[in-house]
């Protein structure tokens, strides 16, 4: 009977905002979702959240959670003597900066690659600049009025989805505008063209398969923080042809990396 109390005065308490989690496991991932009621971000400057879920505290890679957060697919969590978690609708972001060799070193790398762990990452591989950047007094100042204004575009983005969550609203609908969806079938036909056994995306399908919808979510993204930065309604109007456009360019650029 106290048990059954503690947890319905625990689930009585409204959850803090958070929005960033640091190298937790999938499991704490889930709890986090299912406490705050909303996605989470693991953004990490090192491969540590990779090496977590590759395995560093199990003898398996655990990447369950990862894909079903990627298609947002409910995640249901039974443990021993405690209510079970259950997060219908699971989001994460996860943002690392790997080094090649942390990637080389996981022990499950093929597991990553063989159950589409990696098959659902935008990967950036920039050359290093080593030699060429500036120095001393030649580093230019961050400018104080594109950082305000980004910081400005994000907590106008956290706020809003701060309130769907406290409403309970159910998660927004965006449609593409008819001219948006000829970008986005044109890319798909790109695609699908290259796929063939001697096609130049043949070695990553499994990348490729999702890219035309990554160019979508892209697409989505930049057309949600342009209305930010404007100051426009977020959820009005369909994604325009040049969010979709802006997203396919993007989309071809990290393919590139991909390969």
């Amino acid at each position: 009977d106290a048990r059954a109390e503690l947890d319905a005065a625990e689930a009585a308490v409204p959850p803090l905002p958070r929005v960033l989690a640091a190298d937790a496991t999938p499991e704490a991932l889930v709890r986090l979702m299912h406490d705050v009621r909303a996605g989470i971000a693991v953004m990490a400057p090192e491969a540590d959240p990779l090496a977590i879920a590759d395995g560093r505290y199990s003898d398996t890679a655990r990447v369950d959670e990862l894909l079903r957060c990627w298609s947002a697919e409910p995640i249901r969590m039974d443990r021993i003597a405690r209510e079970p978690l259950r997060v219908d609708r699971p989001v994460l972001t996860l943002a690392v900066c790997v080094q090649p060799a942390a990637l080389e070193a996981l022990q499950h790398a093929r597991v990553h690659r063989g159950r589409g762990v990696w098959g659902r990452v935008l990967w950036c591989v920039p050359p290093h600049g080593l030699g060429t950047r500036l120095t001393g007094a030649d580093v230019p100042a961050l400018d104080a009025a594109a950082a305000e204004r980004y910081a400005r575009v994000l907590r106008r983005l956290l706020d809003a989805a701060d309130a769907d969550v406290r409403a309970g609203r159910p998660p927004r609908v965006l449609r593409l505008a008819p001219e948006a969806l000829d970008e986005v079938y044109a890319w798909e036909a790109e695609v699908e063209a290259e796929l063939h056994d001697e096609g130049a995306l043949a070695s990553i399908r499994d990348h490729a398969g999702k890219i035309v919808g990554q160019a979508v979510r892209l697409a989505a993204l930049l057309e949600i923080a342009a209305r930010a930065e404007d100051g426009r309604p977020l959820w009005d109007a369909d994604i325009g042809r040049w969010a979709a456009a802006a997203g396919v360019r993007l989309a071809r650029a990290l393919v590139s990396h991909a390969r």
